[in-house]
């Protein structure tokens, strides 16, 4: 029964000298049996004709009501109530006081017998307000005595200091100090190339160096083969040599590798092409061309030998250009007498001249020359003029 409450268990169905049943009397759990109770009911109830029946008519937490049936029908029955314990029936909570500042918190407990207790609870008063915590470094070159051994330059001690104040404290007891910087170790070994070696080997690709194979011997590669170059030294300090890898390939034959150039077969490899091989435009090469030209020039010398040539120097100001257009002024332009005028920009202004479209139209007028431009100069050009006779 020690871990059930009273409400847990099987009721009672019949009531005898066995029966063993607990009361509450004078604030003492006390038990008595089926049998003394029968006892006590039957004083109660004299001349009622004895008791008929004794039945469990009600619950309520731990109170139990009983009714008890006379054998006498015209006596009402009894009813009487048995408290199995002094249970809790409500707890109430109430809170008093500001909140994180000892604030109150009370609990009333109400018992099925209508008697009550209180327990309280009080949080804790609210504490004070941190301060802010700072960090400090300070440096010196040996275990510091007074504060100017120290500085903020990192050396071989280091103090730290963590509190309160923002400023660095001056004196060094504020500070925890540690070694910062070790000892100078010894000088190392010096270090010497201890072993090396140059092996071959050869290989149908290129990527991963071969496995095996290897050899001090230059081996002879095939077309196509891959002849890898492993470069190998130990230093005199190291257990384990370190390694180089280079590799290339043997080209293929270049013979049959090129079918034709511009209908033309090779002969042992080679393509020999003439200028009468290449096409220019249409049927005609580029050596009908170069003909063409060299006959022109021809023409165009010819036409110079006994002529006076003049030559005539002009400059196209960059702010005397309007609407694509400038007139150079200059009393050799002549119209007619078989003049021919060539135009060609100076060394120093042929960039400008082409980048801006630069061209010369046909001497109409006695003493000017018109020029045309696709894009406005942003300097000044100069621009050479051949006059000739044309016969």
């Amino acid at each position: 029964m020690a871990d059930k409450s009273i409400s847990e268990l099987v009721s009672v169905d019949t009531l005898d000298s066995n029966t063993l049943l607990v009361c509450e009397q004078t604030g003492t759990a006390k038990q008595f049996s089926g049998g003394q109770l029968t006892s006590w009911l039957l004083q109660y109830v004299g001349g009622k004709g004895g008791i008929l029946d004794i039945q469990k008519t009600s619950e309520e937490g731990l109170v139990s009501t009983y009714t008890i049936t006379y054998v006498d029908t015209l006596s009402d029955p009894t009813t009487f109530n048995v408290t199995d314990g002094r249970g809790i029936r409500t707890l109430a909570w109430e809170e008093s006081g500001t909140s994180g500042d000892g604030r109150t918190h009370t609990g009333t407990f109400t018992y099925n017998d209508d008697t009550q207790s209180q327990i309280i609870i009080r949080d804790g008063l609210k504490g004070d307000t941190g301060a802010q915590t700072y960090v400090h470094i300070r440096y010196s070159e040996d275990y510091p005595n007074s504060w100017s051994d120290t500085s903020d330059e990192p050396n071989n001690y280091i103090g730290i200091y963590t509190g309160t104040s923002a400023e660095p404290p001056t004196t060094i007891a504020s500070y925890d100090w540690f070694r910062y910087k070790g000892n100078t170790g010894n000088p190392g070994q010096d270090a010497t190339i201890a072993a090396k070696s140059v092996q071959y080997a050869v290989d149908d690709q290129g990527v991963d160096p071969p496995s095996s194979g290897w050899s001090g011997d230059i081996p002879q590669t095939s077309s196509g083969q891959w002849l890898w170059t492993k470069v190998s030294f130990r230093f005199s300090t190291e257990a384990q040599p370190i390694e180089f890898f280079t590799c290339a390939r043997n080209g293929s034959n270049g013979l049959g590798s090129v079918s034709t150039v511009n209908n033309i077969d090779p002969v042992d490899g080679n393509v020999t092409i003439g200028a009468d091989d290449i096409n220019y435009e249409g049927a005609v090469s580029v050596e009908d061309k170069l003909d063409a030209l060299t006959a022109a020039d021809q023409n165009l010398q010819a036409a110079i030998t006994g002529n006076t040539a003049l030559r005539i120097n002009t400059t196209l100001s960059s702010s005397s250009w309007s609407g694509g257009q400038q007139v150079a002024q200059n009393a050799l332009f002549e119209v007619g007498n078989g003049y021919v005028y060539i135009v060609q920009p100076a060394y120093s202004s042929r960039t400008e001249y082409q980048r801006c479209g630069i061209t010369a139209g046909d001497v109409t007028s006695n003493g000017s020359m018109t020029f045309n431009c696709l894009a406005t100069p942003t300097s000044s050009v100069s621009v050479n003029i051949i006059r000739m006779v044309m016969t």
